[in-house]
């Protein structure tokens, strides 16, 4: 198998979608800058941008089955 940090997006969600969390952990390694500086771009507050961060991959986390 190839190494998860070498996989595209699409095949690390295949991979989650299985029960493979370390998959949606390289998901969030890969993302996290850019989707938490979108956020706070959005509401100017660091303290609201971690919120939302956190809830935004806790919802992925927790409906991969949906």
């Amino acid at each position: 198998m190839k190494e998860l940090n070498t996989m595209t997006d699409y095949e690390l969600v295949q991979l989650y979608e299985q029960g493979n969390d370390r998959a949606f952990d390289a998901l969030l390694n890969r993302h996290q800058g850019y989707v938490y500086s979108y956020i706070l771009f959005l509401v100017h507050t660091p303290s609201k941008a971690d919120d939302i961060f956190q809830e935004v991959f806790l919802k992925l986390f927790h409906h991969k089955d949906s």
